[in-house]
Parts: structure tokens; sequence; C-alpha cells
């Protein structure tokens, strides 16, 4: 990415689905966890907690959508909505399900939708139900996806009504409660855990799903122990460098630092793991 993008500096950014089982493989988002929020240029980011919720809406029905662009009944990191098991906390690198979902799918998803059981309505640019289908195909230029199990896809043939109108309302949402507003320059990257808050260490292994209930040894093994530093000593470091917000971006293997196209760091898994994203500096 850095070598294409001819950036002067590039690091991995955010976590990221790497194996079918666990979903559609690429960039994923945790609700409730810390992101970083890049306006225009991206030099000033935000550090901030966000949690999307979405409602679809046909007529005077309306149902909860549980997720964009991931695999319905499969919620990576878990901090879903609804009856997901075994926690909606975010759960690091645990998988948690959910019988019952209704997910999105966006042209941005860049191939067909993943099949299996269940409904599907496919919707135009203009916001009408073209069809009803059976999970797996393309998803129309412009358009979108309704992809339904259980008794989400109960709700869609009940009320996505071929020929009828239906409109998805997102919202992004920080940690009160108030509502993100994003221009068409703006993106978000997850990651976690936050590091510092207002000058201070703010590591929350628990709120950021690090700390695994009957598992003691996870939050040691991923965020105490050295790897070459520790999250606390990571965020002792930001705040000794003057940082005032800070949180981290994905770890392990996926640490990755390129300068002029070239990696100059040694990636802990021998060789360079491909990555969900990345957070270019250009020149």
């Amino acid at each position: 990415m850095a070598a294409g993008d001819d950036a002067l500096l590039g690091v991995n950014a955010g976590f990221f689905v790497m194996e079918g089982k666990d979903g559609v493989p690429g960039a994923a988002a945790t609700g409730g966890r810390i992101a970083a929020v890049l306006r225009g240029d991206g030099l000033h980011p935000e550090f901030r907690k966000l949690t999307t919720r979405l409602r679809v809406r046909a007529g005077a029905a309306s149902a909860v959508v549980d997720g964009v662009n991931r695999v319905p009944g499969l919620v990576r990191n878990c901090g879903g909505v609804g009856g997901d098991a075994p926690t909606q906390r975010p759960q690091h690198d645990v998988t948690c399900t959910d019988p019952d979902e209704i997910v999105k799918f966006t042209d941005e998803l860049g191939a067909d939708t993943p099949a299996g059981d269940g409904v599907e309505a496919v919707i135009d640019a203009a916001g009408r139900v073209r069809e009803l289908r059976p999970r797996g195909g393309v998803v129309p230029a412009g358009g979108s996806v309704l992809a339904g199990i259980g008794t989400g896809a109960s709700w869609l043939r009940t009320h996505a009504k071929p020929g009828g109108g239906v409109k998805v309302r997102e919202r992004i949402l920080d940690e009160r409660g108030r509502e993100l507003e994003l221009g068409p320059g703006d993106d978000i990257v997850n990651g976690g855990p936050e590091l510092v808050r207002d000058g201070k260490v703010a590591v929350n292994y628990a709120g950021d799903g690090i700390e695994r209930a009957g598992d003691r040894s996870f939050a040691y093994t991923w965020g105490i122990k050295r790897n070459p530093l520790g999250l606390n000593e990571g965020a002792e470091l930001m705040k000794s460098l003057g940082a005032v917000r800070a949180m981290a971006l994905d770890g392990g293997g996926s640490v990755t630092m390129a300068v002029n196209g070239k990696v100059i760091n040694s990636p802990s898994d021998g060789s360079e793991r491909p990555v969900g994203d990345a957070l270019l500096l250009s020149r």
C-alpha cells in the first residue's frame, strides 16, 4: 500500500478479519472501542469510542440493522447489538454469534455478498427494492443489499416488497451519545486500546475487550507482556513524549512500518503480513 501510493511513511492501521470462518476478510470495526477520526488531511485525529446504530424502515415498520459488510451471524471481536453470544461487549479475538440479524452490504464490499441461509433484499440507488433473492450475489452500483437471517429474514420477507421503498438510517455515536458528523473527505480507523487521555495513562483492559472472563492469561500475553512494549509501557512512552490523547493500532504480527515504500522493521511473523488497512503519510 505504501509503495503503491508513493507514500513517505506507512504503518499498519486497524484490526481486521483474517479468515473466512470469522467473517468477510478485510477491515473490521467493533462497537464501543476507541477509534481515530481522520478529517481532511488526517493530521489532527480525534480519538473517540464509537458505536454505529442503523435502522431500516419500510412504511410504518422498522427493524435494527446489525452491521455493515460482514457475514450475518458472525461478529468478530464482538461489540454487536441484539442477541450476540457470548457477549455484546467488545471481546478481542473472539467471534460472537447472533442467529437473528439484518446486515447491510454496500458496493464498497467489492465482491458478491456471502452465500448462506436466509434472504436478501436488493435495493437500487433510489431506495427501491429490486428483488428478494437467496443470499449471495452482486451489490448494485450505488445501491445496497440487506441480508437477513432468522427473524431478520422474516422481517425482510414481510416488509421489503419488490417495488417498495426502504430506507436505512445510520448514526455514529460517541461514548456520550453524541452523533458524529462526517464529511466526504473524512475517515475512521479502528484500533485499541486507548492509551492516553487528557495527558494521563488511560488503558482500560476490560473496556477495550482485552480482558477475558475465565482466561487470565490472555490480557497478560496480549497486553502486559512485552511485544516489544506492553500496553502500559507504550502509554507511558506516549505520555513522556507529550501526548494528550493516544491509542494503539493493531499489534503483533501485523506491526509494519514502511519508509519510502520499503519495510524497515522486522515483522514478528517472519515476513510482512497482509493487513486490512494502513495509515500513509503522502508526499
